[in-house]
């Protein structure tokens, strides 16, 4: 095996910062312009309306099909209700 050319392990080293890079721009940042939108935000925006359409007739306080209620779940992501999350797919 031969050893890598200078230029190769450059371009590995350059694609390497780049992805860092790119991934920390997806970190929510402090600056109000352009910030993520919230976990809650987020949440009440999609999976609450979703689950709401689609799951929480037959997974509510009344019905609990499988013993399984939904309409509790919010963006909070308590411990209690991790593995609820899990298996609602």
């Amino acid at each position: 095996m031969t050893p890598a050319r200078p230029q190769a392990r450059l371009g590995i080293a350059l694609a390497g910062t780049v992805l860092i890079a790119w991934n920390l721009s997806l970190l929510p940042s402090d600056a109000a312009d352009g910030a993520p939108p919230s976990l809650e935000a987020s949440f009440a925006q999609t999976a609450g309306p979703f689950l709401n359409q689609n799951c929480v007739a037959c997974h509510n306080e009344n019905t609990a099909m499988s013993g399984v209620r939904l309409d509790q779940l919010d963006a909070a992501l308590e411990d209690r209700h991790l593995r609820l999350w899990e298996v609602v797919k």
